[in-house]
């Protein structure tokens, strides 16, 4: 019966923990979406959000692709707070809340 109740705890734990970060990690996103299908006129843009491209050693995710007469951009959107430090060579970039800092994936690669 312990045994149950800690899969269950656990669970639950999981679940809610990555609920909550997909939340989180998608602020930007949305914003940006927002912003684009409520002033951009719905005959001359389409836009297409979150779209999975199979790559050589797994995949990649687009966060916004718009498509139009004028061209075809492809929007990354982060929403990030503190310091950022890095440059368009590195493979890796830092970001600095107080006295935590957390590396991450250089968005231009």
């Amino acid at each position: 019966m312990e045994f149950i109740i800690l899969v269950l705890v656990f669970s639950s734990g999981f679940l809610i923990g990555k609920y909550r970060s997909s939340y989180e990690d998608n602020i930007g996103e949305r914003a940006v979406r927002k912003l684009l299908t409520t002033n951009l006129p719905y005959d001359d843009y389409q836009l297409l959000n979150n779209v999975t491209i199979p790559i050589d050693n797994g995949s990649t995710q687009i966060d916004h692709i718009l498509v139009s007469t004028k061209g075809i951009f492809v929007i990354e959107t982060k929403h990030y707070s503190g310091w950022i430090f890095g440059n368009a060579n590195s493979k890796k970039w830092t970001q600095v809340i107080y006295k935590s800092k957390n590396q991450f994936q250089n968005p231009l690669h």
